[in-house]
């Protein structure tokens, strides 16, 4: 059982790059933040062509899928990134704790699954610890965000959550697609089609960016060629990879509602996150804060022994 390995690692990657875009791109327009982490991840995954299979299945269950999700994730990203950059992550980031309890449904009426019984323990579990951690309170030393600010970052993360809770079910369509063509390429083959879709969305709404990124130029800063944006995006993209392979291995394990899981364990990027904002960004973290990050460790932990 080595799918909990990747989804660590994923992790990891994925709290690195929130740390990233709190720390140095609150400035930036939201719609160049996603459009980077899709267009500029391919940075990482082009190489891996020349050692990993790319497979592209002609049916709809690739193809219309994997456009379906690429559209609603720019959706959900845009939003996410819009909160980020306007509140403490400790005050948005265990928002994405509730994904799995939206994907409990998903996957439900999509796959006619749901996880075993001391796995959907261990859900329930992890998000009970994020609705422990938000009832402490963060300082920063910057100064407290704007009460609108706060209830805008509020809406724009429960809308992010609601959509991943549906898009993040639907990955295990297409993986499954290309696996029937390559059992080891499934993973590689939706991520990179994956973003390069997603690539082409977000093309088509850069003409968006408006005065964002016309005060970004005016006060001297190339947006494109700030050294976090590219940073972030290859973090993405590898946290992607990531993940998806860890969905590809619960696939062939067959494990019931795996994609649920995976993405639970994954939202480890959230204690991984707040420890990132506390050391980086001075982002104090209140002792009921911490405990709701160990409530979320241990929902982790009985996901994983769940399937041991």
């Amino acid at each position: 059982m080595i799918w909990p390995l990747f989804v660590i690692a994923a992790a990891t990657f994925s709290a690195a790059r929130y740390s990233i875009i709190r720390h140095s791109l609150r400035e930036t327009p939201s719609l160049a933040i996603a459009f980077a982490s899709r267009a500029f991840a391919l940075v990482v995954l082009l190489p891996m062509l020349g050692f990993i299979p790319l497979v592209i299945p002609g049916d709809a269950a690739f193809i219309g899928v994997t456009a379906l999700t690429a559209v609603l994730t720019a959706v959900a990203s845009v939003l996410q990134y819009h909160a980020m950059r306007r509140s403490a992550l400790a005050d948005t980031i265990p928002w994405l704790a509730l994904v799995p309890l939206f994907m409990l449904v998903s996957v439900y009426f999509l796959y006619d699954e749901v996880p075993g019984t001391l796995s959907l323990a261990g859900v329930c579990i992890l998000s009970g610890g994020v609705w422990l951690y938000a009832r402490g309170r963060t300082t920063v030393p910057s100064g407290p965000a704007a009460p609108r600010d706060s209830r805008r970052a509020t809406l724009a993360m429960l809308g992010s959550t609601i959509i991943i809770g549906l898009t993040t079910a639907l990955d295990r369509i297409p993986i499954a697609s290309a696996r029937t063509l390559d059992p080891d390429a499934g993973a590689f083959s939706y991520t990179f089609i994956w973003h390069v879709f997603s690539a082409v969305v977000f093309m088509a709404a850069l003409p968006f960016l408006g005065r964002s990124s016309a005060s970004l130029a005016g006060a001297g800063r190339r947006l494109w060629f700030q050294r976090a944006l590219w940073l972030q995006a290859m973090a993405s993209g590898v946290a992607f990879l990531l993940q998806m392979q860890a969905v590809s291995i619960s696939i062939a394990e067959q494990i019931p509602a795996g994609v649920v899981l995976v993405k639970a364990v994954s939202l480890l990027q959230l204690p991984l996150a707040m420890l990132f904002g506390q050391i980086v960004l001075k982002e104090r973290i209140s002792l009921l804060r911490g405990a709701g990050s160990l409530v979320m460790l241990a929902g982790a932990v009985i996901i994983i022994l769940g399937r041991s």
